[in-house]
């Protein structure tokens, strides 16, 4: 942000000497107003001072949105101040800055290593591994947005450095341009792409299975609806995969999907109250048999254009599906 301003030479000189939020507070209660408020800009979309849950709603009437990333990355650089003195002003406290968090005494250790060969230049893609006779030998970024448009290709990596790594480009037939889509691993029976958007109005609906053996797609059971940002986890070894939340053409998904290689998709039933419907949540399965019965973790996620709070856990009961 700042060498954005250095070039135009419209320097922002007060930022090295009130560089947060705090600093900004401190800035005018101490010169005598009684009452301060700041907000970052991403604090001000989320307040109902400035904005509304309905009025949020109402901005994709005009215009569908879905970079929440980069709306929130440059909103909190930027602050609304507003303070007050004299009359029946009530002070306020300076916010709170969250304390640094405490390390534990045991941990583990983590590398990380540049990885050689492509730069990987690519947003909301989807990765999966590759794996030859259980082994691990490279893994696929797959599809996504490059430095300028949506590609129709994956980068490979490999963990052997003595192999070059590279961008392949789909055969023809494969899925089409996309980003926000899902990859997910399903065994023996390939590894299932599913949905994704071009642009925020255009979800999509089909879905294609990757044979890591003859290395090529063959398109699928397409989703009863287009979605995109939807969660989707397998379930164990079973060949099932489960998907929760989403973006559809208008709002987002508030159901659960389960897909089954011969079956397609089949609605799931869901007992008790519903989640929120959220999407680019997290949907992980933690443990379960090739039986039946599976559990796991759904948490975050995007409700109403703020980042939810919702962590809930989850047990799927898939007795009466038969691979």
């Amino acid at each position: 942000m700042l060498s954005h301003f250095h070039k135009l030479n419209t320097q922002l000189k007060s930022v090295s000497t009130y560089p947060n939020v705090t600093d900004q507070h401190t800035r005018f209660s101490s010169r005598g107003w009684t009452s301060v408020k700041v907000w970052t800009l991403w604090q001000a979309w989320a307040d109902e001072t400035f904005l509304s849950p309905s009025e949020r709603r109402a901005l994709d009437d005009i215009e569908q949105f879905d970079e929440w990333e980069e709306f929130a990355l440059f909103a909190s650089h930027y602050c609304v101040v507003h303070a007050r003195a004299g009359g029946n002003a009530v002070a306020v406290p300076v916010p709170s800055v969250p304390s640094a968090t405490k390390v534990p005494a045991q941990q583990a250790a983590l590398q990380f290593d540049e990885c050689p060969g492509v730069r990987g230049q690519r947003r909301f893609a989807a990765a999966m591994r590759l794996s030859e006779d259980g082994a691990q030998q490279s893994v696929l970024n797959v599809l996504g947005l490059g430095t300028k448009s949506r590609l129709q290709s994956c980068d490979v990596f490999s963990s052997d450095t003595s192999e070059s790594e590279e961008s392949l480009t789909f055969r023809e037939g494969g899925p089409t341009t996309r980003m926000c889509h899902s990859l997910t691993e399903l065994g023996s029976c390939g590894a299932l792409l599913a949905g994704g958007r071009g642009s925020p109005s255009s979800p999509l609906k089909d879905c294609w299975l990757y044979d890591q053996s003859l290395k090529a797609w063959k398109q699928t059971h397409a989703l009863p609806i287009p979605l995109y940002r939807h969660s989707v986890t397998a379930l164990g070894e079973s060949g099932l995969a489960l998907l929760v939340g989403g973006r559809g053409e208008a709002e987002a998904f508030d159901g659960c999907l389960l897909f089954h290689p011969e079956a397609g998709w089949v609605n799931c039933e869901i007992q008790g109250d519903k989640p929120a419907a959220v999407y680019g949540a997290v949907l992980s399965c933690r443990s379960g048999n090739a039986a039946s019965l599976f559990n796991g973790i759904y948490a975050g996620g995007l409700e109403d254009g703020l980042i939810s709070d919702q962590i809930l856990s989850w047990e799927a009961d898939v007795s009466d599906i038969q691979v």
